[in-house]
């Protein structure tokens, strides 16, 4: 299946940093806003795991010394002052995830220039849930299920549903 997102940006390069991006403060704002209010309904509705309350860990986590030596594990990309779960996602190696190429990272750029471009602050970490299934197939249902759960509009599962401008496909990008 091909995704394709109409872009809010001028240029079909998710991973430019040098790009400008004009996405307007309300804009940004209101898009925020109805991620965080679905979010918070479903933290009342199903309380666990909550991602927001699992200890907090810099974007940067796979540089520093690592407590649990790489095991497998779910994880959550969290705008920590919007209290927004903006990613999803399942590893064996939690030391070693981020360290190569992954799309969510360029994302974040995207998310990270647009908060910059209005002087709104933006604090994105990464949480853990150790508590997962040792297996690689029953974690990707875990991790399925907490996608369709949380609804977090950088997995491209959601997209369509956020009408996400962060990930900014163009349609030569996804054939």
């Amino acid at each position: 299946m091909h995704y394709y997102q109409e872009s809010l940006f001028p240029s079909p390069k998710a991973h430019s940093p040098a790009q400008s991006y004009q996405l307007s403060c309300n804009a940004l704002m209101a898009w925020k806003h109805k991620v965080a209010q679905f979010q918070q309904q479903v933290l009342l509705r199903q309380p666990t795991p909550n991602p927001f309350t699992l200890p907090a860990q810099p974007m940067e986590f796979f540089r520093l010394p690592q407590p649990h030596g790489g095991d497998a594990c779910l994880y959550f990309v969290i705008d920590q002052g919007s209290k927004i779960i903006l990613y999803v996602g399942e590893t064996s190696r939690s030391d070693r995830r981020w360290q190569r190429e992954h799309d969510c990272k360029g994302y974040l750029e995207n998310y990270r220039h647009a908060h910059q471009a209005h002087n709104l602050p933006v604090q994105i970490i990464c949480t853990f849930w150790w508590d997962t299934a040792p297996h690689r197939g029953d974690r990707q249902k875990q991790e399925q299920q907490l996608i369709r759960q949380w609804l977090p509009p950088f997995n491209k599962e959601n997209w369509k549903h956020w009408h996400t401008p962060f990930v900014n496909l163009a349609p030569s990008e996804t054939s």
